[in-house]
Formats: structure tokens, C-alpha cells, sequence
């Protein structure tokens, strides 16, 4: 147990003394990108993030496949912070 205390001890000394830990607090994101937000879980991302922040905007890129639901986000498609693109990733 001490010894997994130790373990865990140096590892929070590594990540506070690492250059590659930003400082988050002046850190304000102008896009915000989804991808597959037509899904069943990322479309509700969607809409949180669309009503939770509207100084942000939201990307949502989907290629629409068979598990995809475009009337999920019905109530947030005429948002002024909201856009859908549609599109594959892969290509």
C-alpha cells in the first residue's frame, strides 16, 4: 500500500513539473468539433454544448450511416452556434 502511495506521489511530482501540462485557466476554445454527432450519445453532446455555450461554436461531422439520427438534433439544427457536415473521416 505504501508503496503504491509512493507510486502515485511521484507521479502527480511528474505530471506538476511536466512542460506539457497547459495551464487550462487561460485557455478558451473558439470551435468545438464532434465527431459521429449523429449518434445516439454525441448527438446529446451536441445539444448540451449548443445550449451550454453558445459563445462557442459547434461542429458536429457525421457520414450518416445506419446507426445515425439526424431528428435527434432537430431542436438545436437552427441554432446560430450549430452546424452539421456531413462527411467520412476515412476519406
Amino acid at each position: 500500500m505504501a508503496e503504491m502511495d509512493a507510486r502515485a506521489r511521484s507521479m502527480s511530482d511528474l505530471v506538476e513539473k511536466s512542460a506539457f501540462v497547459a495551464d487550462d485557466s487561460c485557455y478558451k476554445p473558439k470551435n468545438i468539433m464532434v465527431t459521429g454527432g449523429a449518434g445516439f450519445i454525441a448527438s446529446h453532446v451536441c445539444i448540451l454544448l449548443a445550449k451550454k455555450y453558445p459563445q462557442f461554436k459547434i461542429v458536429n461531422f457525421d457520414r450518416l450511416d445506419y446507426c445515425s439520427c439526424l431528428a435527434n438534433l432537430d431542436e438545436i439544427k437552427d441554432y446560430p452556434n450549430y452546424k452539421f457536415v456531413q462527411g467520412n473521416i476515412c476519406s
